[in-house]
C-alpha cells in the first residue's frame, strides 16, 4: 500500500513541476520572445518591473483576465500577437 502511495505522490509532484516549467512556454511562443530574459531577470521567476516588456505583459495579462473591451473573447496572447512582440 505504501508503494502505491509513493507512486501517486511522485506522479502528482512531477505533473505540478512540469506545469510550472512549461507554464510560460506559451507566452514565449505567442509573443515570439527569444527567451525568458526578454521580460525576466536571470532568475526566471524574478519580477522585473524595470523592463518595459514585463510591465506591458503584466498589464495585458490583467486585461485579458478581465476580458473586457478589446480583450473580450481573447484567450491567449497569441490571439492578437500571433508570434510577434507587436500585434
Amino acid at each position: 500500500m505504501s508503494r502505491l502511495f509513493v507512486t501517486i505522490i511522485a506522479l502528482a509532484l512531477s505533473v505540478s513541476f512540469a506545469g510550472a516549467a512549461f507554464g510560460k512556454a506559451a507566452w514565449k511562443k505567442d509573443l515570439g520572445a527569444k527567451g525568458c530574459a526578454d521580460c525576466h531577470l536571470e532568475d526566471k521567476k524574478a519580477k522585473n518591473p524595470d523592463n518595459k516588456h514585463w510591465k506591458v505583459a503584466k498589464d495585458h495579462a490583467a486585461k485579458l483576465k478581465a476580458a473586457k473591451g478589446d480583450y473580450a473573447g481573447k484567450k491567449t496572447c497569441g490571439d492578437c500577437h500571433k508570434g510577434k512582440m507587436k500585434p
